[in-house]
């Protein structure tokens, strides 16, 4: 290899190696913003329920405002008198799931608090 192209070659694997870093970096910033948007999204959710409020337009605002339609329905554990409804608002990956989890009893809410399930 003469002098030229070892040059060429050293300048090549400069450039590839910041473009991973480049790429790296924006999926970085991708992960963090996708988190903290899902994970902001709960909070804020959950801190606009207020205990005792009526139960009936929780879910439909819950799908406007960007909850998963598919992990965001109510449901009832046996013997738990509350039904219970979990808030999912999805992070980087499906299985990232930031969530205000309502329980509401004879139409109202009784609780409400912000999950994480990873």
């Amino acid at each position: 290899m003469t002098a030229s192209s070892l040059k060429q070659f050293a300048l090549g694997l400069a450039k590839a190696f910041v473009a991973v870093v480049l790429v790296f970096g924006l999926f970085i910033a991708y992960v963090t913003y996708s988190e903290n948007s899902a994970s902001g999204r709960a909070e804020t959710f959950c801190r606009e329920i207020s205990i005792g409020s009526a139960t009936s337009e929780i879910l439909d605002r819950a799908i406007s405002l960007g909850a998963d339609k598919r992990q965001t329905v109510w449901f009832k554990v046996p013997h738990d008198p509350n039904d219970q409804l979990p808030v999912t608002f999805t992070g980087t990956t499906g299985v990232s799931r930031h969530i205000c989890w309502i329980a509401g009893k004879d139409g109202h809410v009784v609780s409400r608090k912000v999950v994480y399930l990873d």
